[in-house]
């Protein structure tokens, strides 16, 4: 992940959760994330949509259940396409 969409993502995200943006990865979820549990989801999804100026459906939000989910939905959502 090199460009500027996704090391703002990775930031928004590392930032919330309070780790390193560098343990982030595609597989990253609360299951493997000890930081990322219901109530900092919440404030992930808050962050992301404020950042990135959309507003996820609760859908989306049932979706994000990983980084790579997120990243996924957020590149789609600013019409980008699906990530690669």
């Amino acid at each position: 992940m090199n460009d500027e969409f996704e090391e703002r993502l990775r930031d928004v995200t590392a930032t919330v959760l309070g780790v390193d943006p560098d343990l982030l990865s595609d597989g990253s979820s609360p299951e493997t994330l000890a930081a990322w549990k219901s109530v900092r989801h919440l404030s992930l999804i808050a962050a992301v949509e404020e950042a990135f100026s959309i507003q996820f459906s609760m859908a989306e939000i049932h979706a994000t259940q990983s980084f790579g989910a997120l990243r996924q939905i957020v590149s789609e959502r600013i019409g980008r396409g699906p990530v690669q």
